[in-house]
């Protein structure tokens, strides 16, 4: 019966008979699932080889930008039709998809960006949206759309976490500002997508922020709603920095504690 469905968008009825989606026992299974599968994963990959990790990264951008383009397909088939105020990547979220071709085949300072903001703006943007994904507003979990959504946002908390685990994360507090340059990039597209289609679509949630708290702005005049949801995400991602900070922190003291032991022993 899911089979039947798995493509279908709610609005088209064919769900109503099934009592599933936000925080429904679907939902719930996913995340324990997910709860699951995040340690048992990292446990897996905390030793296979340089080679083997960014080889798996390299994939997996591959697949992501494969599969942004089967979600942009799958609804024209549909309908028919293409809607540029809402199908293009321009959201928050879409900004994993194009970091991740520079984590894998970066290089330099280019490539210490794209991992600097995986981890500040998606570990905890991963983990809320685990648990309040707004395509559950629109498609089930036993979807395409929305075990499509459900499983990147567990990508972003894995990829973070692992890229952290593995040493790849040098946040430093004097060039923390960078985590925004991806974020300022995809805002002016987006700004700019949603200025030219009649302030219809709400990518990056710039136009009213609709379906998350961001919409309780909505009586500021409109500049003044993009300043403040700018701010507010900014402040977001610094808290996000300042975790991967003391983390880096905790672990560099580890070690050093742990030089000094070994340098003590007798030989």
């Amino acid at each position: 019966m899911y089979l039947q469905y798995f493509f279908c968008h709610l609005s088209t009825g064919v769900w109503q008979n099934f009592d599933l989606g936000l925080f429904h026992w679907d939902h719930i299974l996913f995340i324990i699932l997910a709860a699951i599968a995040l340690p048992l994963s990292l446990y897996l990959c905390r030793n296979i080889s340089e080679k083997k990790l960014w080889r798996f990264f390299k994939i997996m951008a591959v697949i992501l930008l494969v599969l942004e383009v089967v979600k942009i397909i799958i609804p024209l088939v549909q309908t028919g039709i293409f809607d540029p105020a809402e199908d293009l990547p321009l959201w928050l979220s879409s900004m994993f998809v194009f970091l991740f071709p520079v984590l894998a085949w970066g290089k330099g300072r280019v490539r210490r960006v794209a991992i600097n903001s995986i981890c500040a703006i998606f570990f905890f943007s991963g983990i809320l949206t685990m648990f309040m994904p707004l395509i559950l507003h629109y498609y089930r979990v036993f979807s395409f759309f929305g075990l499509h959504s459900l499983l990147y946002h567990w990508l972003m908390i894995f990829t973070a976490l692992i890229l952290f685990i593995r040493g790849h994360v040098k946040i430093e507090w004097k060039s923390i500002w960078t985590i925004l340059i991806p974020f300022f990039i995809m805002g002016v597209i987006a700004l700019t997508v949603n200025w030219a289609f009649g302030w219809t679509g709400d990518y990056m949630f710039l136009t009213d922020g609709r379906h998350t708290p961001f919409a309780m702005f909505n009586g500021l005049p409109h500049p003044l709603f993009v300043v403040v949801v700018i701010l507010l995400h900014a402040g977001m991602f610094a808290v996000g920095a300042s975790f991967f900070c003391v983390l880096q922190t905790i672990r560099d003291k580890r070690r050093a504690k742990s030089v000094v032991t070994k340098s003590e022993q007798p030989a």
